[in-house]
């Protein structure tokens, strides 16, 4: 493991981390990362990056006026003994830091959370986890045996399926679901949100680091005391290095797992073509039916490895059988979105690239299921496109020769995508996990699309209307 500090993570650290060496803080006017983002951009838009604010020539280098003021980022660079304190202290415990300019920084964070990923990140353990998707479980601390019993077994199938499970590293719900997962030979990730340090000197959490079944990572520095607003933030970071998310119970009212849950639902829903689906448990529960109410989907409770493995892998789900007294959907199932209204036509399904003309139907229940399907494939098309645009914006930030290879390959086929896939073998910038991560989920909706076309054909004969795809 290389513990040093890269030129552009210590500039980061000088101006926003308050790097906490010692009983006290020091009293600095650090940035904060809405202040330092506007710094980034504009440095970024005259052709520089943050290592270069440490060379000197601040004027030269960022302008007169610049967000933030020169003297306060001047004070803060300053700051370089502190630097190398913290520095100190952290590799003695094995406690890493990184940025996004660095290789192991997330490249999820970076699609999943546009303007919102964290600046840094302290941890200890493989960085390797961080790219590795798995199930996220979350649940109160105050929970029952059951809840903790059925958190254990969640996190041996995980572990059985060759998946991380990724939590809060709490007590209760949390540190079962981690501790299930481990003790069956498995992985996990602790997002914590505060007093990483302490947290890894624990006995049990050392051992499993060194065993290297064990990462424990916090945005905020790992000295840092207990905050609500700190808490409640961690929350995205959890569901956003996971496939999936598992509520095992939750408060109706109040809490940080209700609030995260919800948090992630309407993320969900302006966010379509980076949703990550969130289940609850399938038990009566006041707090998990207020979450269903919100969008959650009921846990289909897989039972072996190969059904999780399919579960977060996105897999489309068996078909339906088409029956003339309920409707194919309940959307919330199977395209983990709602169903189109009742009274929408099928021949009044949006004319995106690629959709389906209908003859018009005879009114039946079969008619229903067929108009949920067309609704489906519309939104799957919809964020198709959404990650192919996402592709193009991600090949502007390449190198100058590779985006103009990459994109005279075109986008339209999977020969395309695969070629696209070569050129990039060997590129470890953040801009190029992107793009990988964009084709492997352009790919994924493509698939998608062609299975829902099947089902489609088969609703439309059961419906008795004319069905011709058009390309």
């Amino acid at each position: 493991m290389n513990w040093s500090v890269s030129p552009d993570t210590q500039a980061v650290l000088l101006l926003t981390a308050p790097m906490i060496v010692g009983k006290k803080r020091e009293a600095a006017d650090l940035l904060k990362p809405g202040e330092y983002r506007r710094l980034e951009k504009h440095l970024l838009g005259r052709g520089g990056r943050p290592a270069d604010l440490l060379a000197g020539g601040l004027e030269e280098a960022l302008g007169e006026n610049p967000p933030g003021g020169l003297r306060r980022i001047d004070e803060l660079l300053q700051r370089g003994g502190r630097l190398a304190q913290a520095a100190d202290h952290w590799h003695t415990r094995s406690i890493w830091v990184i940025s996004r300019y660095d290789e192991g920084y997330p490249p999820r964070y970076e699609a999943r959370l546009p303007g919102a990923a964290p600046l840094l990140l302290y941890g200890c353990g493989d960085r390797s986890f961080l790219n590795e998707g798995g199930l996220a479980v979350v649940g109160p601390r105050n929970a029952d045996d059951e809840a903790l019993g059925f958190a254990r077994r969640v996190g041996k199938l995980a572990a059985r399926s060759g998946r991380t499970v990724v939590s809060g590293a709490a007590r209760g719900v949390d540190g079962a679901a981690m501790t299930g997962a481990l003790d069956a030979g498995g992985r996990s990730i602790g997002v914590v949100a505060n007093g990483l340090e302490k947290q890894i000197m624990t006995r049990d959490c050392r051992n499993w680091i060194i065993e290297e079944q064990l990462l424990m990572i916090s945005p905020y520095d790992p000295r840092s005391g207990f905050a609500r607003g700190a808490a409640m933030g961690r929350n995205k970071l959890i569901y956003n290095l996971a496939d999936a998310a598992l509520a095992v119970e939750a408060d109706p009212e109040r809490g940080g797992t209700r609030a995260g849950a919800i948090g992630q639902l309407k993320a969900n829903e302006k966010q379509t073509d980076r949703m990550i689906p969130v289940y609850v448990r399938n038990k009566p529960s006041p707090g998990l039916e207020a979450l269903k109410d919100e969008g959650a989907l009921v846990w289909p409770g897989p039972d072996t490895a190969d059904d999780l493995k399919a579960l977060l892998n996105n897999a489309p789900p068996d078909p339906p059988a088409i029956e003339a007294e309920k409707t194919l959907f309940d959307l919330a199932e199977v395209g983990k979105q709602k169903p189109a209204p009742a009274e929408l036509d099928p021949s009044d399904a949006p004319d995106i690239t690629g959709g389906d003309v209908l003859s018009a139907p005879r009114p039946s229940g079969a008619v229903e299921d067929l108009r949920a399907l067309v609704s489906y494939r519309n939104e799957l098309i919809e964020a198709r496109t959404s990650e192919i645009n996402g592709l193009h914006a991600v090949l502007s930030e390449l190198r100058p020769g590779c985006r103009q290879e990459l994109e005279s390959a075109g986008l339209a086929s999977d020969k395309a995508l695969t070629r696209m896939s070569r050129l990039l073998t060997g590129d470890k910038t953040v801009q190029a996990e992107i793009a990988r991560d964009r084709i492997a989920r352009i790919r994924l909706l493509a698939n998608c699309i062609t299975e829902i076309d099947t089902w489609i054909a088969k609703a439309a004969e059961a419906a008795g209307v004319s069905h011709q795809p058009r390309r």
